[in-house]
């Protein structure tokens, strides 16, 4: 990140000589200072990962005997002081803990959100960009699918899928989490653990997983990473976290770039009214600030009518997305009946069905509907101008449209849940003593069909166009922030020249030389980015 990091810092001098305020550049420095790329590991239990992970620390730190209910991510990255750990709960809270007591902590994971540990280690130093996740294993339920997605894929570079040697079994579960993977474009590499337990016919064994592995993936490419703890082997994967440290920087780049042109095009505003009008008499000065001034009033009148077209949209976004999860519901109904008829839980089947359907569905309905939304904002920002000066905007709607998804997926997922885990729990038995085996299949297939799929739909039909403008009023409230960076900017240019107006000649020279130096500082930080 040192190109945006190098441009705000350059950008504060600049603004401390005009005494523009620097408030948002120091809150992106220090968001940038412990921005981290995300690596999750993810597996079924008993996959070897946290012993992997302490072969790469060179030490027996992460527990290897956690239990499902004790089960949550650990985050390790780090830091040149000191080893530290903290407790961070679903409520926003934290509290630091000892290694020591960390060895002994046996968390609730259905209260902490994560274990988050900093560490003063030789390899670690060697990707200090890089978050590596030790996430629990899968057989934990559909809430650690849903954190491994919802927590960490916004911010990762790749996901890290573990198999021991001698369980080269693709379950359902890490399916079910890497089809998720493979719509969200995720890359993701394949690490064997345990190697020194693989039989005489580990490679043909290999060769199956891959086969099966591309089948959920798609073509994209599938680095193997062979370790063995027992045998102190991590060396593959070491060097697969290291070449992702040299990609790391161009995902941060890329994450702080849009708020280093932000913070740019607030200071050109400045500049560029500055010099323009300081040729200009007091009263072209006062004509001049109000032909401005009708521009931001139009500007705001033209993103209200944005604002209420995109509702529109946004409700006929939620019927389509809802219909696409319906489709998927009953398209499944044959599984999701046998399931039952075994007494197997389904709730990690509907929340993977509902979480790929509400994914697919905003990435085919939604997004496009977002990216021409900021498009036609963005283009009524470049009408707002005054002579060379024009006020632009910025969007990242990779980002966007990356956080939103995630953000509606999460929300949407949940609570849907709870209801049918209590529904089934006492489905089958009451059916299997009192009908037929096949009697009391079709009785499942009607509770499936006419009790469970409208209980997913009711509360999707509740929630999924809240959430949808839940997000849309982000986007909007970022917009306004941005228009008010740029009205604020105006603002004390028209000040600083009416102040000027009653100083020397010579001063208010000097003072417009001093801006068009400025103006090409500006101008080259922009060219750095």
């Amino acid at each position: 990140m040192s190109g945006n990091r190098q441009v705000l810092e350059a950008l504060k001098k600049i603004n401390a000589t005009y005494e523009l305020d620097n408030g948002e550049i120091d809150k992106t420095l220090l968001s940038m200072r412990d921005a981290k790329v995300n690596l999750p590991l993810i597996g079924k239990f008993s996959s070897g990962k946290s012993a992997l992970i302490n072969t790469l620390l060179a030490r027996r730190l992460l527990k290897e005997d956690i239990t499902p209910e004790t089960a949550v991510p650990t985050e390790l990255s780090f830091d040149a002081s000191a080893d530290s750990a903290l407790v961070c709960y679903n409520d926003g809270k934290t509290r630091a803990i000892g290694l020591a007591e960390y060895r002994s902590l046996e968390p609730d994971a259905s209260t902490v959100r994560c274990i988050r540990m900093k560490l003063r280690n030789d390899f670690l130093r060697r990707v200090p960009d890089i978050l590596l996740v030790d996430m629990p294993g899968f057989e934990s339920g559909y809430e650690i699918h849903n954190k491994a997605i919802d927590n960490y894929l916004p911010q990762s570079l790749a996901y890290l899928v573990a198999f021991p040697a001698d369980d080269l079994i693709l379950r359902e579960s890490v399916s079910d989490i890497l089809k998720e993977l493979r719509l969200n474009e995720m890359p993701v590499a394949i690490v064997i653990t345990k190697r020194d337990k693989g039989s005489d016919d580990f490679d043909k064994s290999l060769q199956s997983l891959l086969g099966n592995l591309k089948r959920v993936l798609g073509k994209q490419e599938l680095p193997v990473l062979i370790t063995s703890a027992a045998d102190g082997n991590a060396s593959e994967l070491a060097d697969y976290l290291v070449e992702m440290q040299g990609r790391s920087g161009e995902l941060l780049e890329r994450r702080f770039r849009a708020d280093a042109i932000r913070a740019l095009n607030a200071t050109e505003t400045f500049l560029k009214t500055s010099l323009r009008n300081a040729s200009l008499g007091e009263s072209q000065l006062k004509e001049e600030e109000e032909r401005l001034q009708r521009q931001l009033k139009e500007l705001n009148e033209s993103m209200r009518r944005e604002r209420a077209k995109m509702e529109s949209e946004v409700s006929e976004c939620a019927e389509l997305i809802k219909t696409d999860v319906q489709d998927a519901l009953e398209a499944d109904e044959e599984t999701l009946v046998t399931l039952i008829l075994n007494k197997s839980n389904i709730s990690g089947r509907v929340n993977a069905l509902v979480r790929r359907a509400v994914t697919a569905g905003v990435k085919r309905h939604l997004t496009p509907v977002v990216d021409r939304y900021i498009a036609r904002i963005a283009s009524g920002f470049r009408t707002l101008s005054a002579g060379d000066i024009t006020i632009d905007m910025d969007f990242e709607t990779w980002n966007i449209n990356q956080e939103m998804s995630s953000s509606l997926v999460g929300l949407m997922s949940n609570p849907i849940l709870k209801v049918i885990v209590t529904f089934v729990s006492t489905l089958v038995n009451a059916f299997l003593s009192l009908f037929s085996f096949g009697q009391a299949k079709d009785k499942i297939r009607a509770k499936v069909k006419g009790e469970i799929i409208p209980e997913v739909m009711d509360q999707i039909e509740e929630g999924l166009e809240r959430e949808i403008s839940n997000q849309i009023d982000q986007i909007n409230a970022e917009m306004e922030k941005r228009l008010d960076e740029r009205r604020a900017a105006i603002d004390k240019a028209m000040s600083d020249l009416k102040r000027k107006m009653n100083e020397e000649t010579e001063e208010k020279e000097r003072y417009v030389a001093g801006l068009e130096q400025s103006l090409q500082e500006v101008s080259a930080l922009r060219e750095t980015l």
